[in-house]
């Protein structure tokens, strides 16, 4: 099942890039998904392997300690949302002098959190992830209720972050820079993000007294 999972994802990875190449550019293309990889990679050396929010299940294809659907996964589920929210609005925010009306990035928010909710499901059906925090609200499979709001989060970050330098930066080495710099800040604002929410839900359940 694993196995079959990853094929599917990494097909699913290619339909998107011919997407991005026909309806954006081949350099779009190709600095959102190397940014992307850069920025999983990154997420999931600290997150499951460093601060052991979870661990993986029985990953077939790995990149070090990571399973190498990561690299893709999370810049799979940005772009899709992104792009929903740019036809829903009939909005285009990667244009240099554009900026994103003021219901693109809420509505991509709940594209994720939806698109979260789905996809953690299927995972805790298959055991795909562990989750190892001990929260008093749970999804299926133990997934803490905090969990799919941190899709919508995590791919805000990277949008944003992505479309500041796309649109700023034309230099080709610049970019490239400016990603592989930004992906280790984008990824520590997500984790410190998470671990306000985890306190906030904590305090709201009386796990966590402040007195």
């Amino acid at each position: 099942m694993f196995l079959i999972t990853e094929l599917v994802i990494i097909g699913i990875t290619g339909i998107l890039l011919v997407h991005a190449i026909q309806e954006k550019s081949p350099e779009f293309a190709l600095y959102f998904w190397l940014g992307g990889a850069w920025f999983g990679f990154i997420r999931e050396l600290l997150v499951a392997n460093y601060s052991h929010l979870y661990m993986y299940g029985g990953f077939t294809i790995w990149l070090f300690k990571v399973p190498v659907i990561f690299l893709v996964f999370w810049t799979n589920f940005t772009y899709v949302a992104f792009v929903w929210s740019e036809n829903a609005l009939n909005e285009t925010v990667m244009k240099n002098g554009r900026s994103p009306g003021p219901n693109f990035y809420p509505l991509m928010f709940l594209i994720l959190v939806v698109l979260g909710i789905m996809v953690e499901a299927f995972g805790s059906q298959f055991q795909m992830i562990y989750w190892q925090i001990d929260s008093p609200y749970t999804l299926w499979g133990g997934v803490p209720v905090v969990i799919p709001f941190s899709y919508g989060l995590m791919g805000i970050l990277y949008l944003a972050g992505f479309r500041e330098i796309w649109t700023t930066i034309q230099d080709p080495v610049k970019r490239a820079y400016h990603l592989t710099a930004w992906a280790p800040l984008l990824v520590l604002v997500h984790l410190g993000a998470l671990f306000l929410v985890k306190i906030a839900t904590d305090i709201f359940s009386g796990q966590l007294k402040l007195h």
